[in-house]
């Protein structure tokens, strides 16, 4: 598993592996206004000032970007 959070452009990068069957994964965004590059599919639970996805787990390596506009 590895992140990086780009502060010039804005991007965040996650990359980890899953096992099948494990939960849900739960990523925490301090927006509400981003752009989310993920295979797979996702949920958004909004908050006041801030967002989290909720990606369910598909098994393997899995990566995420996210532009936080």
């Amino acid at each position: 598993m590895g992140y990086h959070y780009d502060r010039h452009s804005r991007v965040f990068s996650l990359e980890w592996v899953e096992d099948e069957g494990t939960a849900h994964s739960k990523v925490y965004l301090p927006s509400q206004d981003f752009i989310v590059v993920l295979e797979g599919e996702y949920t958004v639970e909004m908050g006041e000032s801030s967002a989290s996805l909720v990606i369910p787990p598909l098994g393997g390596k899995r990566s995420l970007n996210v532009i936080l506009r």
